[in-house]
Parts: C-alpha cells; sequence; structure tokens
C-alpha cells in the first residue's frame, strides 16, 4: 500500500491530522491499526420496562415530550423530556447539553445508552448517549485526547475504512485457508465496526494470529546460533535476591529465574517468554533476573506497556531495594525531555 496521508481522508485537515498525531497516528494505515479500546453493543436495545436497575444498557423508546429546559443555578442548565415503549415511561435528563437536547424531537424513536435508575413505576437514565434508532449498532470506543474525541475518532475511521482494501496482506493465502481466518481488510472492517459479537471475535482471532506470526517470524530470522564476541560476566545472585523480599518464592519461580540466569550466562543471545496468569509472581522473576545483572556489573531496564504499572514497578523495586546501593531511576513518556532528563543522570538517579 502506498503511505495516504491523514489528509487523503474526507474531514481531516491539517489541524486534525496534527490531533492524530498526538495519538501517534501518523497516516492512514496507523489510523486503521488504531483499534477501539472498549465498545458499546447498541445491537439489540432493550425497552424501559425491560431495563436492569443500576447497569448500562441500550433503551429504545420513542420521545413523547419535548425538552424542557430549567436553569438551577449559573453556570448549570437541565433538559427533561420524557421516551416511552411499551406503556413503560422513561425520563432522562441532560446536563449542559444545549446542541444535544436541540436533537431531540417528539414522536422520533431513539436509543438511549446509560444507566438506568428510579424504580418500578418511575425509570430514569440521566445524561445518556443519543443514537438514532436507525444507526443501532456495536459501537466502538477508542482512546481520545483534547480536541479529539472518540466520536470523531470514529467517524474519522468510517471514512478511512474505504482504502482498507488496499492494504496488503502480510498472510500467504495458503495460511489464511488452512487456519480458517478472514482476510485482512475484512477484520479491519470488523474490529472497528462489527456487525455482531460474533464477527467482533473472529476479527479478533485474525489480527491476534497476524502479530503472533510475524513475531514468531521475527524471532526466527534472528541468528540464534551464532555466538557473541563475548561472554557476558553475568553471576547468580537469585538466592541473595530472594533474601531482600518479604515471602519466599516458588519453586516455579526459582526455575524460571535459574533457567533464564543460566541463558544469560552462555555466549548465545537469550531470547525468553515467560507466561503466567495475572498474579503470579512474573514481575518478581524479572526483579531477581534484573538483580543479578546488576551485581554482575551491568545495567538492567524493566519495561511495562503504561505509565500506571510503570508506577507500580517503581514503587515495588524501590520498597524492595530500598536496603541495597542499587539505584533505580523511572523513565516514562511523560518525563521531562533529553534536557530536563540529564538533571536525573547528574544526580546519579541514572547511569547511561
Amino acid at each position: 500500500m502506498v503511505s495516504l496521508k491523514l489528509t487523503d481522508i474526507k474531514g481531516v485537515g491539517e489541524k486534525r491530522a496534527q490531533l492524530f498525531k498526538k495519538l501517534g497516528v501518523g497516516d492512514v494505515s496507523a489510523l486503521l491499526n488504531y483499534y477501539p479500546r472498549n465498545y458499546l453493543d447498541l445491537s439489540s436495545p432493550c425497552s424501559p420496562a425491560d431495563a436492569p436497575f443500576g447497569e448500562q444498557c441500550a433503551v429504545k423508546a420513542e420521545v413523547i415530550t419535548p425538552p424542557v429546559e430549567q436553569r438551577i443555578r449559573k453556570g448549570m442548565t437541565i433538559y427533561k423530556f420524557t421516551a416511552s415503549a411499551d406503556g413503560t415511561a422513561l425520563k432522562i435528563t441532560l446536563f449542559n447539553q444545549k446542541y444535544a437536547a436541540a436533537k431531540i424531537h417528539t414522536g422520533e424513536t431513539y436509543i438511549f445508552y446509560g444507566t438506568v435508575g428510579g424504580n418500578l413505576y418511575n425509570r430514569e437514565m440521566a445524561s445518556p448517549d443519543i443514537i438514532a434508532s436507525a444507526q443501532a449498532y456495536i459501537r466502538p470506543i477508542y482512546h481520545a485526547c483534547e480536541g479529539l474525541p472518540s466520536s470523531v475518532i470514529e467517524a474519522t475511521v468510517k471514512n478511512a475504512l474505504s482504502f482498507a482494501d488496499c492494504i496488503e496482506d502480510p498472510i500467504p493465502q495458503y495460511i489464511i485457508e488452512k487456519y480458517r481466518l478472514i482476510s485482512l481488510s475484512s477484520a479491519l472492517k470488523e474490529i472497528h465496526f462489527p456487525s455482531s459479537t460474533q464477527a467482533l471475535a473472529t476479527a479478533r482471532r485474525r489480527l491476534m494470529f497476524q502479530e503472533l506470526l510475524l513475531l514468531q517470524c521475527g524471532i526466527c530470522c534472528m541468528n540464534k546460533t551464532e555466538k557473541t564476541t563475548c561472554k557476558s560476566d553475568i553471576h547468580d545472585y537469585s538466592a541473595e535476591f530472594e533474601m531482600l523480599l518479604p515471602f519466599k518464592l516458588t519453586n516455579a519461580q526459582r526455575k524460571s529465574i535459574s533457567e533464564a540466569i543460566n541463558d544469560m550466562m552462555s555466549d548465545i543471545p537469550m531470547n525468553r517468554l515467560l507466561q503466567g496468569d495475572v498474579g503470579s509472581g512474573k514481575t518478581a522473576v524479572a526483579a531477581s533476573i534484573c538483580y543479578s545483572t546488576i551485581k554482575s556489573g551491568y545495567q538492567a531496564a524493566l519495561m511495562a506497556p503504561t505509565e500506571i504499572l510503570a508506577e507500580q514497578h517503581y514503587k515495588s523495586l524501590c520498597s524492595i531495594f530500598k536496603n541495597t546501593d542499587i539505584r533505580i531511576g523511572l523513565l516514562t513518556g511523560s518525563t521531562p525531555k533529553k534536557a530536563e532528563f540529564s538533571k536525573l543522570i547528574d544526580s546519579g538517579e541514572f547511569d547511561l
């Protein structure tokens, strides 16, 4: 696929393209691979009578009274109206949503997505998402930023999907047929705008298969049998590390640590995947390996997929290593740029 600019998409100008770049989306291909973080299932709305209390759900009803404006205090205006279906009314309140209220018309049917409150006889919903009933579908929700809400990203992706057929599929046809995968263009369309929950699962399977296949191919391309020019002088300090912990490691953890360190002591580069459930102690294993690396005179980095998780690991390691001479630093995407970050280096918190 020829690299297409975001401005090639209908409705995207230079200003909006710059906002997308804040999300790490620089071209059409990157946008099509900017998958939703969640979905609103609007495909099977219920009636007000069947809506579960205290749970988010989609309710389909006809507006029977127009929105009435009420100013309750300075800076706060509410709009109230009533919708109904199958003889059960749903009272809806909008807070400071003048333009949303202006789009509501009596006699028209909408889907209201929100949390139903009230009681058996008086059902209520505050500030729901309002969708025209003809647009009932599984709606994508994207990670957004200031000036670029999820709804705008959704509309932009919808226009960008016209280019999906132009993307070259990296998986050969015989593999697609062997593992019963859908095409890449179909997967991209379904991952953004699923026609059903089953179609969404099928699209996820295809895209996960592709990601793992490309990763495996990359690993296979590495010459794992080629020896390094010099053998790393790593020693096993895992027993010493365990003494720093307020708990005992499991046998499985000790085995994983031992195998990793033995690989690091050899003259062949190590490539390992440590797999385990949440709470199984993978971080402790990684920390032990880092400890042996640092005690052997090297440096170590522990990477995390999000800033929140990075901060959690940082606090945990600071606690574990508080009585040692090991220096720990936290580097995230929001850390000051190089000129300011150099202060951390000069202070001794980091060695580079």
